[in-house]
């Protein structure tokens, strides 16, 4: 991209040389022609002065545009890896809650025992006293 503006100014610059180079040489002969010529020398330089300050300010754009580039691309990066983090906590807190489930259901299933368990117990301790 930076060739095709440097092509383009240069194009340019040229074009406009020819142009006022041919209008010199039409006009006069002679002193007004050296003064014109010294002129359009003059013009031709500023212009190109002008030409080199764009360029620069084209390339000094073009590297703040990349390194605005760069750091978008880590910030991508960033999103990426909090969401692949957000996942596996989503993972974790999935499984652990299928855990907690199987544990009151292991829960219940031992205070059923536990009861039963005291029922017998009591059923063995009256039926002993019973027989006494």
């Amino acid at each position: 991209m930076k060739k095709s503006y440097r092509f383009f100014n240069c194009i340019f610059v040229l074009g406009f040389g020819f142009f006022v180079m041919r209008g010199a040489w039409d006009a006069s002969i002679g002193a007004s022609a050296t003064s014109s010529i010294a002129d359009v020398k003059k013009q031709i330089e500023n212009t190109q002065s002008q030409i080199s300050e764009l360029n620069d300010r084209i390339d000094s754009l073009s590297d703040e545009q990349d390194i605005l580039a760069e750091e978008m691309d880590d910030l991508n990066s960033e999103i990426i890896n909090t969401m692949t983090s957000i996942g596996m906590k989503e993972d974790a807190i999935a499984e652990k809650t299928t855990q907690i489930g199987d544990k009151t259901v292991e829960i219940e299933e031992a205070e059923k025992n536990y009861n039963e368990a005291v029922a017998e117990c009591e059923k063995q301790y009256n039926d002993m006293v019973v027989r006494l």
